[in-house]
């Protein structure tokens, strides 16, 4: 097959791909200026380099539809028009049925269409060019469509396994931090409504198990805003410590009694009365669930219990 020169940029080559091996045997239509050195000359069979998108792919030639400016395409002969004419009536123009019967190729005169437009009727003219633009026009939507085809495909090809790599890496690098849980979570919330427990005519009722000493009583709505108002364990717990003991006890006592140093020396305090600490830190456990046990929630509780007993001891000294 001889090869083919003078190609325009805009001209349509029927390829067969080699790469991507995904894409090897597909056959495409691509602009000559897709194709490396196409100025060169191209043949049928000949194997070449073809640009799709970033990259170069190998490829075999396997049509080229080149138009010179007479119209003509140079992979076929010309088609010659036969002038007829019969004494002072117009000349006409016939065409063959072959050449009307050629798919993909354009049936025009070698000479310039403007030496026949004086001979050639009017009538018998539309029939050729309409025919011929319907096709010519039919031809390029169906390759522009396949070409629009071909470049998502390809570009499904580069990005799907770009997307993938990018997911793989972010899986890999990705950090997964377990859930971190406050050493002491029963002191940080308690439930979103109280339980109050033993209720009697409206009100709270905190048993003593002694029997010693009366149960400790609380109208609702006042338990309801010290809940409320007590983000913690601790908050609540004392909150609670003036329904439990009096201003007295509380100025002379704390959690475990005992020798404790002051700014002025050394004192002796009382053990707040177990019976009505283990009510109150029943009470504390109801709304906190939790947070009585374990030797640091004690220890919290225990710090708590003991700064309320300094504070009315300040609140004191005051007056």
């Amino acid at each position: 097959m001889p090869k083919i020169t003078n190609i325009r940029k805009s001209c349509k080559v029927l390829i067969e791909w080699l790469q991507p091996e995904s894409d090897k045997g597909r056959q495409s239509t691509v602009l000559a200026k897709k194709i490396i050195s196409f100025e060169k000359g191209l043949r049928e069979g000949q194997q070449v380099l073809c640009r799709w998108g970033a990259r170069r792919y190998q490829a075999i030639v396997k049509k080229v539809y080149k138009k010179v400016p007479t119209g003509e395409l140079i992979s076929d002969p010309p088609i010659q028009p036969v002038l007829t004419t019969e004494g002072n009536k117009s000349a006409s123009v016939t065409v063959t049925q072959e050449a009307l019967d050629t798919p993909d190729e354009y049936t025009t005169p070698t000479q310039p269409l403007s030496i026949f437009q004086s001979t050639i009727p009017r009538k018998s003219t539309p029939v050729v060019m309409s025919t011929e633009v319907q096709t010519e026009g039919q031809y390029v939507t169906e390759n522009e469509l396949a070409d629009v085809k071909e470049q998502l495909r390809n570009l499904i090809d580069i990005v799907v396994p770009e997307l993938k790599t990018i997911k793989d890496l972010l899986l890999r690098n990705q950090v997964t931090t377990p859930p971190t849980t406050p050493s002491t979570p029963q002191l940080l919330a308690g439930n979103h409504v109280p339980l109050y427990g033993r209720m009697e005519n409206g009100n709270i009722i905190m048993t003593i198990e002694d029997g010693l000493v009366p149960n400790v009583v609380l109208e609702k709505t006042l338990y309801e805003k010290m809940f409320y108002r007590a983000k913690t364990a601790t908050s609540f717990a004392r909150q609670l410590m003036p329904f439990f003991y009096s201003k007295h006890e509380l100025l002379t006592s704390n959690f475990d009694g005992g020798n404790v140093i002051t700014g002025n020396g050394h004192i002796i305090k009382d053990m707040l009365e177990r019976a009505r600490m283990a009510s109150l830190l029943k009470q504390v456990e109801l709304e906190f669930p939790g947070s009585t046990h374990g030797k640091i929630n004690m220890g919290k509780l225990r710090d708590a219990i003991n700064d309320r007993c300094r504070t009315e001891i300040r609140k004191n000294l005051q007056f």
